[in-house]
């Protein structure tokens, strides 16, 4: 790496130290350096710092949305009963989830959209607030009583809030409680145009999500923290990068004087105006330079000082990057490919595809489904908004994660036939294709006419046999 490389990713590292406030971070030689303080890694992240990242750097936005992207895409329904079509609890359940015209013109994006903007909400800090907004007549500080609404109608809005502004006002103390330890009222900040306005809110009207909680069930773990180092050294190296760019195309310049000359210097011993236009010389020379360095001038009128500019060499961060890409990858879990949207060119692998699609189906059994649908079907089953389910009981139903290939159903279709035919086993020709091919309707499908094999001369043993596997036709 080059000096000015060097000097600048100094000067950025200097300046992200000043920036966070770092304590005492990952301390090494009995204390006598700070990892953390000599990288200009913060001891502590604020929400703020959290939601900077996600809104100023990509990266940190894509690792913050694609799960929930994946885990709420598609289609997700609810079903208590088998065999009928509509029951009230599925019908007033889709009534929520569609985004449907209200009478006064507007227009509900349904809650399946709320809940994928709350999820990503809670990941970028420790939590998440949705608040129920609802017909029942008392304000929001008074808890919510059950079976207090009488339709999906009844539920007038839902509203998102992070961490930072939905304060916990009071918690349930009392051991013997089921709540103990949980919030009683939250602290919402609201904004009105450019007012801010705190309502206090009963937790009956809130449902609480907290992403990876651990060793509580109220403060999760933000996406962003396991990786945050990874994230301001992918920032440091692209940010010098770019400082690097402009060294190139406005190169550093050294100013030396000409031989024999002396810069004028102001003495307290000159007359006052001497000394002033000595003074005014400077700073005009001053400022002329720094609108070389810094600005748009290309020509300087400056007595007795030669210009000398310094080359520098853009340097490839690809390397570097491309260490941090993979350490985030592994932090997270996203296979690279998908975190990057492709690499050197290519989609990401069937493999990468197939270990991301489990990904997202556990975290829809671990977390999406019990801490962030259910609660809040369950509330509104309590209030009144939804009916209750046959039987108390309801199945969530998600979509499918990874869509199958059809070139490796072909592929896969092969392999098992020419396996079948080696060792002589007959299959049906419907069940196959049904099997492989399940997009072709089973009336396109019918058996072929196989001609006889013809006998074999005597003494020889027969090649193929024609009726080991059955023979099978799809119409065009």
């Amino acid at each position: 790496m080059s000096y000015s490389s060097v000097a600048i990713l100094s000067v950025i590292n200097s300046l992200l130290s000043d920036r966070y406030q770092s304590a005492a971070g990952a301390q090494t030689f009995d204390g006598k350096r700070d990892v953390y303080a000599s990288a200009g890694y913060p001891e502590t992240v604020a929400p703020a710092d959290y939601r900077r990242q996600y809104e100023r750097e990509g990266l940190a936005k894509r690792i913050i949305e694609i799960v929930c992207d994946y885990t709420w895409k598609g289609d997700t329904w609810i079903q208590d009963t088998k065999g009928v079509a509509y029951s009230p609890f599925e019908a007033a359940w889709r009534a929520l989830v569609a985004s449907r015209a209200t009478a006064d013109g507007d227009t509900e994006p349904g809650v399946l959209h709320y809940l994928t903007r709350a999820d990503i909400v809670a990941g970028m800090g420790r939590y998440a607030v949705i608040l129920l907004g609802v017909k029942d007549g008392k304000a929001l500080s008074e808890p919510m009583e059950v079976n207090a609404l009488k339709t999906p109608d009844d539920l007038l809005y839902l509203s998102i809030f992070a961490e930072d502004s939905a304060g916990i006002a009071t918690w349930e103390k009392d051991t013997g409680s089921r709540r103990y330890g949980k919030p009683l009222a939250y602290n919402l900040t609201t904004l009105r145009g450019d007012e801010k306005k705190i309502e206090p809110v009963h937790w009956t009207r809130c449902v609480h999500i907290a992403d990876g909680a651990l060793t509580n069930d109220v403060f999760g773990t933000p996406r962003l923290q396991a990786v945050y180092n990874h994230l301001l050294n992918i920032e440091k190296v692209l940010a010098a990068t770019g400082e690097g760019g402009w060294r190139i195309m406005n190169p550093s310049v050294i100013f030396s004087t000409r031989e024999g000359y002396e810069l004028p210097r102001p003495d307290a011993r000159m007359p006052a105006d001497m000394r002033q236009k000595l003074e005014d010389a400077r700073d005009e020379q001053q400022s002329q330079i720094d609108e070389l360095v810094h600005g748009l001038r290309r020509a300087l009128a400056l007595d007795g000082l030669e210009p000398h500019w310094q080359d520098t060499e853009m340097q490839d961060p690809s390397g570097a990057v491309d260490v941090y890409l993979k350490m985030v990858s592994a932090s997270t879990g996203i296979p690279l490919r998908i975190l990057t949207g492709s690499e050197r060119g290519e989609l990401a692998s069937s493999q990468d595809e197939a270990n991301w699609a489990g990904v997202i189906e556990a975290r829809r059994t671990r977390y999406a489904e019990p801490l962030i649908l259910r609660p809040l079907v369950n509330r509104l089953q309590w209030a009144g908004a939804l009916p209750p389910a046959a039987g108390g009981v309801y199945v969530v139903n998600w979509s499918v994660v990874q869509v199958p290939d059809p070139n490796e159903a072909a592929q896969r279709a092969e392999t098992y036939a020419s396996a079948l035919q080696k060792v002589g086993v007959q299959v049906d020709g419907k069940a196959f294709v049904g099997a492989f091919v399940p997009d072709l309707p089973e009336s396109a499908v019918i058996d072929a006419v196989v001609p006889e094999a013809p006998e074999a001369p005597e003494g020889e043993e027969v090649q193929a046999n024609a009726d080991f596997f059955r023979r099978w036709h799809v119409y065009p």
